[in-house]
């Protein structure tokens, strides 16, 4: 995340990262203990756990107008 998502990422539950990154989204599975790690002021966040398996477009409309490249 970075400064533009770190709130929506909180407020919806879900983390986000780009696409080369699918295969590492993949292997996400319920109970697995995650971070989350701001570009911008270089914290890493957590520990979060995983509610579901990692998936890719879980919500279309998550970060509509912050798409990460």
């Amino acid at each position: 995340c970075n400064n533009d998502t770190m709130q929506e990422d909180l407020k919806r539950q879900l983390f986000g990262l780009p696409q080369r990154y699918r295969d590492s989204v993949r292997a996400i599975q319920p109970g697995l203990p995650l971070f989350l790690y701001n570009y911008t002021t270089h914290q890493l966040h957590g520990v979060f756990e995983a509610a579901s398996f990692g998936g890719t477009n879980i919500d279309p409309t998550a970060w509509e107008d912050k798409k990460c490249k």
